[in-house]
């Protein structure tokens, strides 16, 4: 059943980037343990290295990047849809 005011498909939207954002975020987390884990068991090889901090840099702008999502989702959640 399709939202009907504009105000449920704000909501609708809002819940959906709700719900998303800890599976994104729990996949920005792996993508930093997996080149913390390059970085410290292939130490030996250049190239690995410069690919496992590549991973750290990435993953970290993608944890930033999830939670300032979900910080805003919680506050405009509180503020319009909380009486």
């Amino acid at each position: 059943m399709p939202p009907s005011t504009f105000n449920e498909l704000v909501k609708l939207f809002l819940d959906i980037i709700g719900k998303a954002i800890p599976v994104i975020g729990g996949i920005a987390l792996l993508l930093f343990l997996w080149g913390a884990a390059m970085v410290i068991f292939q130490g030996g090889s250049e190239d690995a290295v410069r690919d496992g901090k590549r991973r750290i840099f990435w993953g970290l702008i993608a944890l930033f990047v999830m939670f300032s999502v979900w910080g805003l989702v919680s506050i405009l959640t509180e503020t319009f849809f909380n009486p």
